[in-house]
């Protein structure tokens, strides 16, 4: 999804415009701060409102020059609101996971919130046993087939639960992501409790079960490589948008 921001720029300056164009101006102006503010249904609202400003201006104009030049700002919004019709449906979205489905793959759950991010910060508290840290290692893989290039983990230190292996695992992890221009940072926290992925284009991906959403699969049978082939647990994944995320 190529992003496009509600633009101010237009071939006069505001004050030279008719009314009814300065008015749409300043209504995408309006538009543009709601999406900073992450308030992209308002954003979506205004802009629509905004089109049709400016389509009912163009209708009236007498000169064919100044409509075509009217028309082109008018494409461009156009643009715009259709990427934030997208990012308003993907920002609500809940999925709820059935136990024993398939079709769930880590890429079908982040791949779509990933486009235009370079950083994400995973709260995961169990990161000590073989196969979360391999479900760890394969969520670094998403990441660096979509250019994904710093990975943030906080995790804990479970009682009981065998730190060395982990430990081990995250410093060849690192070193195997480094040859690709890529960073973990790995922190461990006591005060860890909420599962989630936040990405710094603003997306939130809210994790019922964390990134551990998968039964047991035997080995040589569908699924042992392929996600969207392993049976899953029951869980839900919500999805938010935080513009706060967002570089400033």
């Amino acid at each position: 999804m190529t992003h496009h921001q509600p633009s101010n720029q237009q071939p006069q300056t505001m004050s030279s415009q008719p009314p009814t164009i300065q008015t749409a101006q300043v209504m995408a102006l309006e538009a543009k701060d709601l999406r900073a503010k992450g308030r992209v249904q308002e954003a979506a609202a205004k802009l629509e409102c905004t089109i049709k400003v400016l389509l009912d201006a163009a209708k009236a104009m007498t000169s064919e020059e100044s409509r075509q030049r009217l028309l082109v700002s008018v494409k461009r919004y156009l643009d715009a609101l259709e990427d934030l019709k997208q990012l308003a449906k993907l920002a609500s979205k809940r999925l709820e996971i059935a136990q024993g489905t398939t079709g769930h793959s880590y890429e079908s759950i982040f791949g779509p919130v990933m486009q235009r991010a370079t950083e994400v910060t995973l709260d995961e508290p169990y990161l000590c046993k073989p196969y979360q840290l391999h479900n760890l290692t394969r969520f670094c893989e998403l990441c660096a087939r979509n250019e994904v290039k710093v990975i943030r983990v906080h995790t804990t230190n479970p009682r009981g639960d065998d730190i060395s292996l982990r430990d081990a695992s995250v410093h060849t992890l690192k070193a195997s992501l480094r040859e690709h221009g890529m960073t973990l940072h790995v922190n461990i926290r006591g005060d860890l409790h909420d599962r989630q992925a936040k990405f710094n284009n603003g997306f939130v991906v809210r994790l019922g079960r964390g990134l551990h959403i998968y039964q047991r699969s035997p080995h040589y049978t569908l699924g042992s490589f392929d996600d969207k082939f392993r049976t899953c647990l029951a869980t839900n994944i919500t999805y938010d948008f935080d513009a706060s995320l967002q570089p400033s």
